[in-house]
């Protein structure tokens, strides 16, 4: 992860449900939008003397926001999953079903189509 991924990201701690920001302040869970994202917000009081602000916000109100989906976790989970040694072998059988699957698919389509 690059640094200025970092600055705009910030680190979840999912037990608590906050994020923290470079400075390592804690970023308090807000509100979740329309577009089923999580706000994490920090208080303006706070960011106003921030040394590292300029790489958080460019905000006029001084306010860090972090959106995160809330299916983020269970995506990072998947991951996490897919990669471990056990796993491993099982996802690649996954992908040669899932081409045997659209294979039978497009021959069934061709074989109905030829019959009409």
């Amino acid at each position: 992860m690059l640094p200025t991924e970092f600055f705009q990201i910030g680190t979840l701690i999912a037990f608590y449900d906050h994020v923290l920001c470079p400075e390592h302040r804690v970023l308090t869970y807000r509100t979740t939008n329309r577009e089923v994202y999580r706000e994490y917000k920090r208080d303006p009081e706070v960011c106003v003397n921030c040394l590292t602000r300029h790489l958080c916000t460019c905000s006029k109100d001084c306010v860090k926001t972090v959106q995160r989906h809330i299916w983020k976790g269970y995506e990072e989970l998947a991951d996490d999953a897919r990669y471990a040694p056990k796993y491993r072998a099982l996802y690649k059988q996954r992908l040669v079903s899932l081409n045997r699957i659209r294979l039978s698919q497009y021959c069934r389509r061709r074989i109905l189509n030829v019959q009409r």
